[in-house]
């Protein structure tokens, strides 16, 4: 199950039932059982976003995506939790607007990438890197998406 949060009516232009078919094509292409896994995703402001950056990673400015991983049991629902994903909203519309493609897109590549990233695929290393944006891509192909740039990091 995909859980979404957003915490400014603003957020409201995004297309959450392609979001979440997105999402569960991820899943599912990482071997994971979409019925059978949780994961919530958050849009925030830029305020939150960076107050999060800071106290998580301890870098005072705002960011596009975090991921910050759980991966227990949930005992109400008996779903695998995988964690959270935390979308900045504001950054989602100025790389949109950059990349030359719509909010909802920019929205899918960082949903996508955080979903790697609670998946364990990380980026600091060039070899990481090389597996995380590989399996970026082949996750886009499936599902359609098309970005016309990505974010470097």
């Amino acid at each position: 199950m995909i859980h979404f949060i957003t915490r400014e009516k603003s957020f409201t232009r995004l297309k959450k039932m392609r979001l979440r078919r997105a999402a569960r094509t991820a899943l599912r292409f990482l071997n994971r059982n979409p019925g059978q896994t949780e994961i919530s995703i958050i849009f925030v402001g830029s305020e939150e976003m960076q107050h999060l950056n800071a106290s998580y990673r301890e870098v005072d400015k705002t960011t596009d995506v975090l991921s910050f991983t759980e991966d227990y049991m949930n005992p109400e629902s008996g779903r695998n939790y995988l964690g959270d994903i935390v979308i900045c909203y504001p950054v989602v519309v100025e790389q949109s607007a950059a990349a030359g493609h719509s909010i909802n897109t920019e929205a899918m590549v960082l949903m996508v990438h955080g979903i790697l990233h609670l998946m364990g695929y990380d980026h600091v290393l060039p070899d990481e890197k090389e597996k995380m944006w590989q399996k970026q891509e082949e996750i886009f192909v499936r599902i359609g998406l098309q970005p016309k740039q990505l974010p470097e990091s």
